[in-house]
């Protein structure tokens, strides 16, 4: 979102004395976002949005909170259906498919978090 945006939204919920007043969860995400993908100093990015930098601490600090507690991109949530295979036996492995098409197979899931954590390391 453009810091005009952003200024204007936020100069919606300044109260007569200059304070910020209820800013909605939708909006403190975005100021966070901004905030993230903004390389210069943090005095600077205050101006741009309109803020001290005593009212954008606090800001940040309560969009932080708001998007750890709350489940961001739930609305583009898609359930899949797991369809039953064939019982586990002697022929059930897991497949793991890696670069240049090589496919790999694990008889045990221990086996492949082994794997991955080797790959990881």
């Amino acid at each position: 979102m453009e810091f005009t945006v952003l200024k204007k939204k936020l100069t919606s919920y300044r109260s007569k004395e200059g304070k910020l007043k209820k800013v909605p969860g939708e909006l403190l995400v975005a100021v966070l976002r901004a905030w993230e993908a903004y390389t210069g100093p943090m005095a600077e990015f205050g101006r741009e949005v309109g803020l001290r930098q005593s009212q954008l601490g606090p800001l940040i600090h309560r969009a932080r909170l708001y998007a750890k507690n709350t489940v961001q991109g739930a609305e583009d949530f898609t359930e899949i259906k797991v369809i039953e295979g064939p019982p586990a036996g002697e022929g059930a492995a897991i497949e793991l498919s890696w670069d240049g098409g090589k496919v790999i197979r694990f008889k045990r899931a221990d086996d492949l978090v082994e794997f991955l954590r080797k790959v990881a390391a």
